[in-house]
């Protein structure tokens, strides 16, 4: 990490070194009143703009490359990524969006010379916000045919919708009562099946009774539909959370939200998903989680609905917000 961050630090200064350089440069240029003179003049600018955009690519394209690379060296603790990027971002005096663009930057155009001479840092931030390699291709050679800066190359974007996406997936979610559950008649005890291989016996007299309890109904199907807080969130689809199961009975869990899949964890896109997590669920007294059967690593799925300013659970289960959908619309996941 110091060698990573020390050599971005050092790349970054001898950037700003360069730009600074180049300002008092232009500013102890003299006027010319000749017309011949000042066209050569321009066209000297032109070239020294250039090389010094070239510069900053450069020294952005470095960054992600050394970046991408120290994260790959050995295995990262699951939030070593946001303290890296956090620390960089104090240290080079740049935000954090800009080392993530680096990253995708490096990720995009592994091979430097794939980038044109043509084309800025400015250019390339924009031509990430393309997803589709061909789509952006096209754009690369648009831009410099016509000669387009970086914000009209953005307003071609815009107008044109040129990177249009097709509407994110939508996942189907059955908003059920939560505490609905069946009961079974298990060697003449009758059972109350909670979910997560757990069960109350409210067979008489047994000290559990619905009367007790309330807010607890029994039905013909069970809804798993629980009251929960978060405890941890791990990464952009994992999560610990303490469920109440009601019957003053609660489990902690590692949770995987349902039907959908993030990036890895040691990628901007997926510091990005695991950020959108932790910032929308902060703040929330509970949410609200129905689950499913487990998945292939032993965790249960679940759709997860929040609403930070909610208290009540049946009105949040009925309206709440669907942080697994949120999470398709947001591009953060994709659907599985």
């Amino acid at each position: 990490m110091r060698r990573c961050v020390n050599g971005g630090v050092e790349l970054w200064a001898t950037w700003q070194l360069l730009r600074y350089q180049y300002t008092i440069i232009m500013s102890n240029l003299p006027e010319l009143p000749n017309n011949e003179e000042d066209k050569e003049l321009d066209a000297l600018i032109a070239r020294i703009e250039s090389k010094f955009e070239h510069k900053k690519k450069l020294a952005f394209w470095d960054m992600g490359k050394d970046i991408n690379a120290h994260l790959k060296k050995k295995h990262r603790r699951s939030d070593y990524g946001t303290y890296m990027v956090q620390k960089m971002s104090a240290q080079l005096k740049i935000d954090k969006s800009s080392i993530y663009l680096s990253v995708r930057f490096f990720e995009a155009y592994p091979k430097i010379v794939e980038t044109s001479l043509q084309l800025t840092w400015s250019h390339y931030v924009v031509l990430l916000t393309i997803p589709d390699l061909a789509a952006r291709k096209q754009l690369e050679e648009q831009a410099i045919s016509d000669h387009l800066s970086s914000r009209d190359l953005a307003k071609l974007i815009r107008s044109e919708k040129t990177h249009a996406l097709p509407a994110p997936p939508t996942l189907s979610i059955e908003r059920t009562a939560p505490f609905v559950y069946v009961a079974e008649t298990v060697l003449g005890q009758t059972m109350v099946d909670l979910g997560f291989t757990l069960s109350a016996n409210i067979t008489a007299p047994s000290p559990i009774t619905l009367e007790q309890h309330p807010h607890i109904h029994l039905g013909s199907t069970p809804h798993y539909t629980y009251k929960a807080v978060v405890i941890e969130v791990v990464d952009g689809d994992t999560f610990w959370a303490v469920l109440d199961l009601g019957f003053n009975m609660f489990s902690t869990q590692k949770l995987r939200l349902r039907g959908i899949d993030a990036p890895e964890l040691n990628t901007p896109e997926g510091l990005n998903a695991k950020e959108y997590v932790q910032t929308q669920l902060r703040g929330c007294t509970f949410i609200a989680i129905k689950t499913y059967w487990r998945d292939k690593y032993d965790r249960y799925l679940a759709d997860v609905l929040y609403d930070k300013d909610e208290t009540n659970l049946a009105t949040l289960v009925a309206n709440g917000k669907f942080l697994n959908q949120e999470l398709l619309d947001k591009g953060l996941a994709v659907k599985v």
